[in-house]
């Protein structure tokens, strides 16, 4: 399964991804997407492959209401909560080929300046027969946040991640470790351990944020409250649009991703 595409040089792309399911890809991407165009930038999200349900489309939806449609915000969709080439093979959801879903992902970018893509899941689920997230991201050549629920366990999650990204020429690769309800003594040592090991991926920590980040409101506060932080993400993510760096300025202070954020 790696019938990769030729890479292409991609701008204002930021591709979300996750160490595993449920880390918080859909919530960061709504914060990151609400800071962007609160700050006047010409930002969509969409999530291309979605399986079980589209509650993660209609949180993004909620922010950018009226510009796309939902099957432009998710292309292909899985009514089964499988990985979207096993879904696909039970006849719940379409059989995609890398080129079809690039294709979906140009003319969103071609609508905006900006455009977040969230994936589905981890780097090696099988999107279609022949591709995974991994092989969508380098075809795509576009900046990469990886996000991992910050408890025990994060450290090995985060560290295959990322190794294998870089095996694939992938970069820049941001690392961002989302805060949980319920923490663990590890959450003091996980960031730092994880700075002291990679040097060319920074890591930041995101605090956790509430139980009601499912909500609109909810996300444009959130949004506000950690701005510093969202600009700090965009810098290192190093997505070369005017936009972008217009946004970053708003903070003036100098940026070191390894001693990370909180």
């Amino acid at each position: 399964m790696s019938t990769i595409g030729k890479p292409r040089k991609t701008s204002g792309i930021i591709f979300i991804t996750g160490t595993d399911t449920g880390v918080g890809k859909t919530v960061f991407t709504a914060l990151l997407l609400a800071h962007l165009r609160e700050q006047g930038v010409r930002a969509l999200a969409m999530k291309p492959f979605c399986s079980g349900g589209r509650g993660d489309v209609r949180l993004l939806q909620s922010l950018q209401r009226g510009e796309l449609s939902d099957d432009e915000v998710n292309p292909f969709y899985y009514d089964l909560p499988l990985a979207p080439c096993i879904a696909a093979r039970q006849g719940r959801g379409p059989k995609v080929q890398l080129r079809e879903a690039v294709r979906k992902i140009d003319a969103i970018k071609k609508k905006c300046d900006v455009l977040l893509v969230e994936g589905s899941g981890g780097l090696l689920v099988p999107l279609g027969e022949s591709f995974t997230v991994l092989e969508l991201i380098k075809t795509l050549a576009c900046p990469v946040l990886v996000l991992g629920r910050n408890k025990i366990g994060i450290i090995n999650h985060t560290l295959m991640s990322i190794e294998l990204l870089h095996s694939f020429g992938i970069k820049p690769v941001t690392s961002i470790l989302m805060g949980a309800e319920k923490s663990d003594i590890s959450v003091r040592f996980n960031a730092g351990y994880l700075r002291d090991k990679i040097d060319r991926c920074r890591v930041f920590e995101l605090p956790f944020l509430g139980p009601e980040l499912r909500r609109v409101g909810a996300i444009k506060r959130s949004a506000k409250k950690i701005k510093k932080v969202l600009a700090r993400f965009c810098m290192a993510a190093s997505v070369c649009t005017s936009s972008i760096r217009k946004t970053v300025l708003i903070d003036k202070k100098p940026v070191d991703g390894r001693r990370g954020e909180r």
